[in-house]
């Protein structure tokens, strides 16, 4: 997101986007990440992550996908296929890539939202002890030790 431009493009996370790069080759993995509260419904503008032509998805597993009821988190393969919370949920997403396992669509249940954010998790949230080992530092955004069942996100309960 090192470019202004890339704001204007509503997307959460953009991995290999067709305009800059016509088939850029990304390995990727994504584990134990929280993308929520990204969608502006007054926008009715694309939101959550693409991942364009050229992306090969390695691993993705243990993610939180949350948005608001308006708009649903949309992964896009590049295949010109979205996903939905919905998707994500009943097992459509995990049946086309074959990843996906330990994936939620529940509110991570954040300490605060907009404007005081603050990403820690609530003694109650879905995140805590929900996350892979796999590529799980040993410690947290703070420097605190992971448990043996991490949980999703930067910050360990």
């Amino acid at each position: 997101m090192w470019d202004p431009e890339y704001s204007s493009r509503n997307w959460a996370v953009v991995v290999g986007y067709p305009e800059e790069i016509a088939n850029p080759e990304v390995d990727l993995s994504m584990v134990n990440n929280i993308f929520a509260f990204n969608a502006d419904p007054l926008e009715g503008s694309p939101t959550g992550v693409y991942l364009g032509p050229g992306v090969r998805l390695i691993d993705e597993e243990a993610n939180i996908f949350y948005s608001n009821s308006e708009e649903e988190i949309t992964i896009d393969a590049g295949s010109g296929r979205g996903f939905s919370r919905k998707d994500i949920s009943n097992g459509e997403w995990r049946s086309f890539s074959r990843k996906g396992e330990g994936d939620l669509i529940n509110n991570p249940m954040f300490v605060s939202g907009w404007p005081n954010v603050d990403l820690q998790l609530r003694a109650a949230s879905p995140a805590i002890d929900s996350g892979s080992s796999n590529f799980a530092p040993n410690v947290d955004i703070l420097l605190l030790p992971r448990a043996d069942n991490p949980d999703i996100g930067a910050y360990e309960w």
